[in-house]
């Protein structure tokens, strides 16, 4: 009893912060929903929209990589295992380093030659999809990495470092959207350098807890396992196939919206499902912390044995 009970105690203790974690995106969803109708206009939404499903797919891809990494390495805390623990960080943040890169290549490409192809038919929505992903490309490294960072500061049983950067985060980007939406009619380029520039404040808040070299969450390339990336990726799919579904929805309805409707009907679907999908926060967080309770008590449990 006494150890549920001190499990549940741990549980609601890093429950908000996940919780907030995970509604970030969300959040940031709504702003940008809320600063294009009112400054920029039915196009700029129809564009916000159309790059959703994009930004459903990175929520797959941290998804994958957050799952995977913490729990492989909140069953190397309950064994005590310091060495396990620090493999699985570097290894982690590598493979993430990685995609962001490569993510960021495609972003860059699509927004510097996006406006050639017509994603709906209407040049000028083309013309404000590649001047907002153009935007995103800024934030995508810290989007990626931040995210890593966060689920490993809360098994590091430092929660409120995560809850400073989230909320540190949300007002930078609410404050940015007016600035360069509301004030420098920056237009969809603006909508899009707000959360990318309070994205790289979320990740330098959190960064300076990894660079003590006291701590088993450190980078250091010396004496890694490569073949722990493997299980990384493999154990991390299985938690990501939601939202990798949640992704492809997006396209498909996209797709229909434009074919039957026009760019009219994803402007209002955006605007609904971006409040929608705030509440997916909520199971979100209890399955992050779910992943890492349990990974912590079976490596306890591999330790006893």
């Amino acid at each position: 009893m006494e150890e549920a009970g001190l499990t549940q105690k741990l549980m609601f203790r890093l429950l908000p912060a996940q919780i907030l974690l995970a509604s970030v995106g969300m959040i940031n969803g709504i702003v940008s929903s809320l600063f294009a109708g009112n400054f920029v206009g039915v196009k700029a939404m129809s564009a916000v929209g159309l790059y959703s499903p994009v930004s459903l797919a990175l929520i797959a891809l941290n998804t994958m990589l957050v799952g995977g990494s913490t729990i492989r390495c909140g069953a190397y805390i309950g064994r005590n295992d310091k060495d396990g623990i620090h493999n699985v960080f570097v290894l982690d943040m590598i493979i993430s380093g990685a995609f962001a890169l490569l993510v960021t290549a495609g972003h860059l490409i699509f927004g510097l030659a996006g406006s050639l192809v017509s994603v709906s038919g209407d040049p000028e929505i083309s013309r404000m999809l590649s001047l907002y992903v153009l935007g995103q490309a800024l934030g995508i490294f810290p989007l990626v990495l931040g995210s890593q960072l966060s689920a490993f500061l809360s098994l590091d049983n430092k929660a409120k470092r995560t809850m400073t950067a989230g909320i540190v985060y949300i007002l930078t980007n609410f404050i940015l959207n007016y600035l360069f939406v509301g004030v420098m009619r920056l237009e969809a380029l603006g909508l899009a350098l707000a959360p990318s520039i309070g994205l790289w404040v979320y990740y330098l808040i959190q960064a300076p807890c990894f660079m003590k070299k006291d701590s088993p969450m450190h980078f250091d390339l010396k004496g890694l396992d490569w073949k722990e990336a493997g299980s990384i990726l493999k154990i991390g799919v299985p938690g990501a196939a939601g939202n990798a579904y949640n992704a492809l929805r997006g396209v498909i309805v996209n797709s229909l919206i434009i074919a039957t409707v026009g760019t009219v009907g994803i402007s209002a679907f955006t605007a609904v499902n971006s409040f929608l999908t705030l509440f997916w926060s909520i199971p979100g967080g209890m399955l992050v912390v779910s992943r890492m309770l349990t990974s912590v008590s079976i490596g306890e449990e591999d330790r006893k044995s």
